[in-house]
């Protein structure tokens, strides 16, 4: 789904980077890497394990996924930001979880220091509610603010698109919540599944898998998505209560170094090139559709534009 709502164009600092130039009819010279800065199964994984066979056959070389779990995703960020920046070695992540990762490291690469080739996934945030517990957003406020600290938030990552909405939502309505954190968005959806949290957020497309055992309490977007027709928009579900709402997406991306895309333009518009055939390939979209991710094409550009827009929607959230 391309979002194309606030869309704005960023400029983001840079690192530069020295590598020797290489030619395009030399690219690849070697085999992809896929960095996943999370464990296997995750949505960004799924990204990536989705176009890792077609990728490989469009570019004539293996391609590896990588999973690096750890620290938030640093330590995977970190493995992409110390190697060659040679167009061998991509990463997948997400805006705006990746303006975490430099705010609270600013040695790891950031966006400044990559080339985004695509965005293929966009899912805007859902704050969800156990069945019948609430019947809108204003009871689940009223509630909390009658009694603080008793009312648990299943947390995936603090650098989940969900968790970062509805803490800063929670902030600004001056909320108690006892947060409940757990490893992946997995066990927080089993978690929620068996009564031992009361709400939860996550992206609208992930939170599908919960629908039927869930009530919405607010759709972070301001016009609906599929699957979630009748889920109240956050401006609409915050009518009478005192904040600000923010319209956000978990932006998922594929991305190399910026230095390949300056120091070796044509290898890096074979690398897109290679993604957007894989976009039009019919057992890639089919293979999408049937493992729930989004197989949208948008080019570097457009893809850019996208995850800049995000990210600076929420700095601003994060650097609190």
């Amino acid at each position: 789904m391309f979002l194309k709502n606030g869309l704005i164009a960023a400029v983001m600092s840079a690192v530069a980077f020295t590598a020797a130039p290489v030619l395009a009819d030399d690219y690849p010279s070697d085999t992809i890497t896929i960095i996943v800065p999370s464990r296997p199964g995750g949505s960004i994984d799924r990204v990536a394990r989705s176009v890792q066979k077609y990728l490989g056959d469009a570019l004539g070389t293996a391609v590896n996924v990588e999973n690096v779990p750890g620290a938030g995703s640093k330590i995977g960020v970190s493995k992409f930001t110390e190697a060659a920046p040679d167009g061998h070695t991509l990463l997948v992540h997400f805006s705006p979880g990746i303006v975490q990762v430099k705010l609270d490291d600013p040695d790891l690469a950031g966006l400044g220091e990559m080339a985004v080739i695509n965005a293929p996934w966009s899912d805007p945030g859902i704050l969800v509610g156990q069945p019948g517990r609430w019947e809108t957003l204003a009871d689940f406020v009223a509630e909390a603010r009658e009694k603080p600290g008793t009312i648990t938030f299943g947390s995936s990552s603090p650098q989940a698109l969900g968790s970062m909405l509805a803490f800063n939502l929670f902030d600004q309505l001056g909320l108690d919540i006892k947060v409940v954190p757990y490893d992946g968005g997995g066990e927080t959806r089993s978690a929620f599944l068996g009564g031992l949290v009361d709400l939860t957020a996550a992206g609208a497309g992930g939170a599908l898998r919960i629908k039927d055992q869930s009530t919405p309490l607010a759709l972070f977007w301001n016009e609906p998505v599929a699957g979630w027709d009748d889920a109240p928009l956050i401006a609409d579900a915050l009518e009478g209560l005192d904040a600000k709402p923010v319209a956000g997406a978990a932006v998922r991306f594929l991305a190399t170094h910026k230095a390949f895309a300056e120091n070796n333009p044509d290898g890096f518009a074979k690398l897109a090139a290679a993604l957007e055939q894989v976009s039009q390939n019919p057992d890639y979209i089919a293979n999408a559709k049937e493992t729930k991710v989004g197989a949208d094409w948008l080019g570097p550009e457009a893809a850019a534009e996208l995850v800049n827009a995000q990210a600076l929607e929420f700095e601003p959230i994060l650097r609190k």
